[in-house]
């Protein structure tokens, strides 16, 4: 059995769709930018970019691999996925940066983590060129 459902596969042009990119690094930029401006003692610049580029690769799987359902196999996997993208990396930096920012709020980012992940697999969502996708919404 495929843990990977066949058509939710991505494939290196999916990735290096220069719309895809120009978001990432667009929103690369903002998060870098919070990161410097706000004084949240867990959001810094290296964490940031390691979960912009997570999400870039995984997130758009995952939204799709959970709206279409094929198998329960591969809605486990999906969520397997989205947690340890989420609150699994956040645990892995902050225990090896500083585990001290970790325990203390741990609890507090996971919700917003979630969200952006989701919000970043929908805006990724999308197989192709953006000119088939502006043709796919008319």
């Amino acid at each position: 059995m495929n843990i990977i459902p066949t058509d939710s596969r991505y494939s290196i042009v999916d990735y290096l769709q220069p719309w895809k990119l120009a978001l990432l690094i667009v929103g690369s930029g903002l998060l870098i930018y919070g990161a410097k401006t706000f004084s949240f003692a867990d959001w810094d610049v290296p964490f940031s970019l390691i979960m912009a580029l997570v999400s870039y690769v995984t997130a758009p799987w995952v939204v799709r691999t959970l709206w279409q359902r094929e198998s329960w196999v591969h809605v486990v996997a999906a969520i397997g996925v989205a947690a340890f993208a989420t609150a699994g990396l956040y645990a892995l930096y902050w225990l090896a940066v500083n585990p001290e920012i970790f325990v203390s709020f741990y609890g507090q980012a996971i919700p917003e983590i979630v969200g952006l992940y989701v919000i970043c697999g929908l805006v990724w969502l999308h197989q192709g060129s953006l000119s088939t996708l502006v043709k796919s919404r008319r």
